[in-house]
């Protein structure tokens, strides 16, 4: 990551883009020999399928002057990526829908355009790091524990789901709404299990747990 960058980025990119085009193409319906076995061998889950990201973050952390100028001569142009892909990630979500006839490809489907939006978001939150937002500290807060909300959001989106299916049913058809519950029950059921943690005898073991 030190010496050969650009190198260790272009491998784990092809590496990272070899992995999503198996499981695009089955998503497709589009078969060959041996997919199936990649596909056991490469759970969603598992950390390595993420490495690109991984790896960019350790180069641009060597490498922080020349990342920032980087920054600053591109922030518009991430500004603009994000509002573009950010429309073609939901363009291809349908497309490919009406495609391989399917109203729902389930929440694990990634397309192209999601990971240069992803990365574009990125990008432009990292150049106007000087933008003052509203309630920026306590974002910043909760963002130091995404990795706790992210290992128990789950749990509190299908008790959410569960419950509003039961006790409001036509809530499920007003999307705003539905989404709004989930994530506030999510964030907040995760934020609150974190801190009952953070404050019971077996507090010493809340960064093994949480991070």
């Amino acid at each position: 990551a030190k010496k050969h960058w650009k190198t260790i980025l272009l491998t784990a990119a092809v590496l990272e883009f070899s992995r999503f085009a198996v499981r695009y193409t089955d998503d497709l319906g589009i078969h060959f020999p041996g997919q199936e076995l990649i596909i056991m061998l490469t759970p969603r889950w598992l950390p390595p399928n993420l490495m690109f990201w991984f790896v960019l973050g350790i180069v641009t952390g060597f490498r922080q002057e020349q990342f920032g100028k980087f920054l600053e001569r591109t922030k518009w142009y991430a500004l603009v990526g994000v509002v573009v892909f950010g429309v073609l990630t939901m363009v291809e979500y349908i497309a490919l829908g009406n495609l391989v006839g399917k109203t729902w490809l389930g929440p694990w489907f990634g397309g192209i355009s999601r990971y240069v939006y992803t990365f574009m978001v990125i990008l432009a939150l990292l150049s106007f790091n000087t933008l003052k937002l509203p309630f920026s500290r306590t974002v910043s807060e909760v963002g130091g524990k995404t990795l706790g909300i992210y290992l128990i959001h789950s749990r509190w989106m299908y008790i959410a789901a569960v419950l509003l299916y039961r006790g409001f049913p036509s809530s499920l058809g007003n999307q705003l709404i539905y989404q709004a519950v989930l994530v506030i029950v999510a964030i907040g059921g995760s934020l609150l299990v974190m801190g009952a943690l953070k404050r019971s005898p077996a507090k010493k073991y809340y960064r093994y747990v949480f991070g």
